[in-house]
């Protein structure tokens, strides 16, 4: 599910011509998100507001590249400062 800027995202990835490179599903739980994971090149989360997510933590137990932005909310010190992954 992409919320906010999902219509911005479909269109960088149709003017870049990645439409045949791209799966975007949405939601998946149990044996179809597993059988995405396994699939899948890398894992992209280039969320602000969703912090440090299960998802992530799935990705990389499959030992799936991950791109992950760096302003992520739950891994912030206490002086508020991002931690570089």
């Amino acid at each position: 599910m992409i919320g906010g800027y999902g219509a911005i995202v479909e269109s960088l990835i149709d003017h870049e011509g990645l439409c045949n490179h791209v799966f975007m599903p949405g939601l998946l739980q149990g044996r179809d998100k597993l059988l995405a994971l396994s699939r899948a090149d890398v894992f992209v989360q280039p969320s602000y507001s969703e912090g440090f997510s299960a998802a992530i933590l799935e990705a990389m137990a499959g030992g799936k590249p991950c791109v992950i932005t760096t302003e992520l909310i739950s891994l912030r010190l206490q002086t508020s400062a991002p931690v570089k992954l």
